[in-house]
């Protein structure tokens, strides 16, 4: 099995378990203080060198290659001088982390590192380093609620993380059997039992009970055609996001209404929309907007409208190659991210999106072309076999 081992596949493997080091620890409370955005930006450097080992193993780039990685560059560069944060660039090396990769390597290198990495954060909160339970007030059921979060900074981060994980094990095959649904929304369960999230074990709930409907579509006579605006279910959700957060008003009955049973989300929506405004590029927030809770709104405050257009972009693409090719665990996936997203920013961001790695594996490969040209084979089945 270690003959099968190739140095790229060595550095592959190498940057996702530091960028995901990196991004774990940003998401728990190591990375709170000074050290821990040092330790940060440290990973994110050291990131650099298997991720430039990778590429020379890859030898010649396409033209084409050179021209999306100087452009990523370009883009990350200017963030970097308008915002002063790594957030954009981060996003896009995990993007150019799938060159000469097949989908069932980045997703299984990607899951399997975050997993560690999970487990250890996991690990630093039963040996004290970091604590066990949320020190905000959670207020839920008219009564204040205890809830766990094992390391991190959020009751809601874990959740993510494990449908991060799961839909990373769902991606890697065709055909997801009953037994393993059953399971997952039994750690749905135990997940809300521990962090009190009703957003994430609403998504991992939907997600499975999505799959054992999707993946059996084909033996529907219109099925696929039922299916086929759902490829839009990620602009749609940016559209209902925005026109949410721009037309709520306090005064109004049924925005009163939507309010109280998203808990207070849309005045929240309401009140930085109103107080940062729209941009192109984004703009410098002083304040952190960790409560903001809104995947699309939180691109479109803090990174503006050129990386919300770059995730519709990313996800109407792969939606593109999952109905085309009747990839309906990806279809699925893709849905559940875009709902998801509505209620959380976190599964939108760097290596926690699979669309977006599987997005880089499509471009930086080539792949799309030859699976949208086979409308009858999974597009796994395609690439797993190169």
């Amino acid at each position: 099995m270690l003959k099968s081992i190739t140095w790229k596949d060595f550095c592959s493997f190498s940057f996702f378990i530091i960028i995901n080091l990196a991004i774990l620890i940003q998401f728990s409370q190591l990375g709170d203080s000074a050290s821990g955005k040092t330790i940060i930006s440290g990973l994110l450097a050291v990131s650099l060198i298997p991720l430039i080992f990778q590429y020379f193993f890859i030898g010649t780039l396409r033209r084409k290659d050179l021209i999306f990685i100087l452009f990523l560059v370009i883009v990350s560069i200017l963030y970097f001088a308008n915002l002063g944060d790594f957030t954009v660039l981060k996003i896009f090396l995990c993007v150019l982390a799938t060159k000469g990769l097949t989908i069932k390597k980045v997703i299984t290198y990607n899951t399997l590192t975050m997993a560690i990495v999970f487990l250890l954060i996991v690990l630093s909160s039963f040996i004290g380093i970091t604590s066990i339970y949320y020190s905000g007030i959670l207020f839920k059921w008219d009564a204040v609620q205890t809830a766990y979060v094992f390391g991190f900074n959020n009751p809601n981060t874990p959740p993510s993380i494990i449908f991060v994980l799961l839909s990373g094990y769902n991606l890697l095959h065709k055909k997801i059997k009953l037994w393993v649904i059953v399971v997952e929304v039994l750690i749905a369960i135990l997940t809300f039992n521990f962090f009190l999230s009703r957003t994430g074990v609403g998504a991992i709930v939907g997600y499975s009970l999505l799959i054992l409907l999707i993946q059996h579509i084909d033996h529907f006579k219109l099925g696929k055609y039922l299916l086929k605006p759902f490829q839009c279910s990620f602009l749609l959700m940016s559209i209902l996001s925005c026109y949410s957060a721009i037309a709520f008003s306090i005064t109004d009955v049924f925005w009163n209404g939507v309010n109280l049973l998203l808990s207070g989300r849309l005045y929240l929506w309401k009140s930085w929309i109103d107080f940062a405004g729209i941009s192109v590029f984004g703009s410098s927030i002083p304040y952190e907007l960790d409560a903001l809770d809104n995947g699309y709104l939180y691109m479109l405050i803090i990174y503006g409208a050129f990386m919300l257009l770059f995730y519709n972009y990313v996800f109407l693409r792969v939606f593109r190659v999952a109905f085309q090719s009747k990839n309906w665990i990806l279809f699925a996936t893709a849905i559940m991210y875009s709902v998801y997203a509505f209620c959380e920013k976190g599964p939108l961001l760097y290596s926690m999106c699979n669309i977006l790695l599987i997005f880089g594996t499509l471009i930086m490969n080539g792949q799309e072309k030859r699976t949208s040209n086979d409308n009858t084979k999974s597009e796994y089945t395609v690439n797993n076999n190169t």
